[in-house]
């Protein structure tokens, strides 16, 4: 019995070995259809990559820009500058891919196609790393892992690094950039409060043009809570679409913003006549939006003193005239008080995380 099975072992072994690959030795044909058809579709590939190249090439260059434009002294958008990083790194990924696209396919071939060599004495098949004319395959297989293992890196650089910008506090999810835990009113912890109302986000009055940001600055005390409403009130006014008009822009800057503010900082006109949308992609270009109070949260840095005060604060966008459930948009200025008022001395980054865990509700807004 034993000798019957170990037969039919051998037998079975046998027949393995004995099947050959039909593809061995065969190698696609791509000029089955003639020298014109050939000729053909080497031109539609070869254009097609290159199209390819292009359009890689026009996003990572509108990345670049947009970076730019929402960096600097230049009213600095985080939000703006999110989402051109985001633009230029997927771009450069992409064209490095493109651009190494003939040495990866290459090498898939080169690996994928090799002839088998049979070695009766190993029982077994083995490959041939060599061209037929004797070329070693190795360096094209190499290349093709290092440009894999490089667009891998820069996929998951992609995913996991934070900005250096702070973007909007949770674009995708409104709720997570405002949680409900989050107290409305009270103290700053500055302790020059006692004797003034907790911001509203709405001291003003309702409307967003000049008159409801000087209004608010008349009406703000010496104190943490009159910082935030003029830097609320001013950016209610900044922040919206279609923008409003020079002369408008204009008076704002020259009654809100403070002596020592960088001169380019403290022109707003000519921001809105070089920022085409100023929120980078988050509501689509030439859709009217503003931004509300409603829901949204305060906070003061802890370095702030009577006279100068850092305030970092979240709205929600209005688009269309209907409150976003989604999108908030963020802001942080530099308030100093000079002359009597509150005025804007500088924009600042704002930390998204400590103000989202750490942040007040307005008491009103609108």
């Amino acid at each position: 019995m034993l000798d019957l099975l170990a037969t039919t072992a051998l037998h079975t072994h046998q027949l393995a070995t004995a099947i050959e690959n039909p593809l061995d030795g065969l190698v696609p044909d791509f000029s089955f259809g003639g020298t014109k058809f050939t000729q053909l579709w080497q031109k539609a590939i070869t254009a097609i990559w290159g199209i390819g190249i292009l359009i890689s090439i026009v996003y990572l260059v509108i990345g670049i820009v947009g970076m730019a434009g929402a960096s600097g002294e230049v009213n600095p958008n985080p939000q703006a500058h999110a989402v051109g990083r985001k633009k230029a790194l997927w771009a450069g990924i992409s064209l490095g891919v493109l651009a190494a696209l003939a040495l990866v396919v290459g090498a898939i071939l080169a690996f994928g196609s090799q002839p088998t060599e049979h070695r009766p004495s190993q029982g077994r098949s083995t490959m041939r790393m060599y061209s037929a004319s004797g070329r070693s395959r190795w360096p094209i297989v190499i290349g093709a892992a290092a440009v894999v293992v490089a667009v891998g890196g820069g996929l998951a650089y992609a995913t996991n690094r934070g900005d250096n910008q702070p973007t909007a506090i949770s674009t995708n999810s409104a709720p997570a950039a405002v949680p409900t835990s989050i107290p409305t009113g009270g103290d700053s912890g500055s302790g020059d409060n006692e004797d003034d109302a907790a911001p509203t986000g709405c001291l003003g009055g309702q409307e967003r043009d000049p008159a409801m940001v000087l209004a608010a600055q008349r009406a703000a005390h010496h104190t943490t809570y009159g910082a935030v409403e003029v830097a609320t009130a001013f950016y209610r006014w900044l922040w919206q679409s279609p923008y409003p008009s020079q002369a408008d822009a204009k008076a704002v800057s020259a009654a809100v913003m403070s002596a020592s503010a960088p001169p380019a900082f403290a022109n707003v006109a000519a921001q809105y006549e070089s920022i085409k949308n100023p929120t980078g992609g988050i509501v689509p270009d030439g859709t009217p939006f503003h931004v509300s109070t409603t829901n949204g949260i305060w906070q003061v840095g802890e370095s702030s003193t009577p006279d100068r005060v850092s305030v970092n604060l979240a709205a929600g966008y209005v688009i269309n005239g209907a409150l976003s459930p989604t999108q908030v948009a963020v802001a942080g200025y530099t308030m100093v008080w000079e002359k009597g008022a509150w005025h804007i001395a500088s924009g600042i980054n704002v930390d998204q995380t400590k103000l989202a865990n750490g942040g007040t509700r307005y008491t009103g807004g609108c």
